[in-house]
């Protein structure tokens, strides 16, 4: 598949998309999210890795988690365009910031960039069960 980008001059220039390597659920059965639901379902699974996926039938844009990810193209593979790494919202923000003030979601408070927010908020928030021990996910 080919992209087309623009250079400093703003020329186009038309590219390969670049390929981390092939993806195989290595099921049977098993595959890729291609629309809809299904990709959303792919997305709330973000403590996984997930392969953005280019089909090769038709060049459409799908992704998935787990499954093996190999240098060479087997029946049922989908070619890799895209890695995002697992995210992990309790290591988000400053650990210093979580030691200090026993936080283990200091975004779900509110924005502390900046001094937007004070520290009142921030030592208020465990007395309302907010803080600390607060579970979103």
């Amino acid at each position: 598949m080919a992209v087309t980008t623009r250079d400093q001059s703003g020329e186009s220039r038309r590219g390969a998309v670049s390929s981390f390597g092939w993806w195989d659920s290595g099921k049977v059965g098993t595959g890729p999210a291609w629309r809809g639901n299904q990709l959303i379902a792919v997305v709330q699974r973000f403590r996984e890795a997930v392969y953005v996926l280019e089909s090769e039938g038709n060049g459409g844009r799908g992704a998935a988690t787990g499954g093996t990810v190999t240098s060479e193209s087997r029946p049922g593979a989908h070619r890799v365009i895209g890695i995002l790494p697992p995210i992990f919202p309790e290591r988000l923000g400053d650990p210093s910031f979580c030691a200090v003030h026993e936080a283990r979601f200091p975004y779900a408070v509110g924005e502390m960039a900046n001094g937007i927010s004070g520290s009142n908020l921030v030592t208020a928030v465990p007395l309302r069960d907010l803080g600390g021990d607060c579970t979103l996910f």
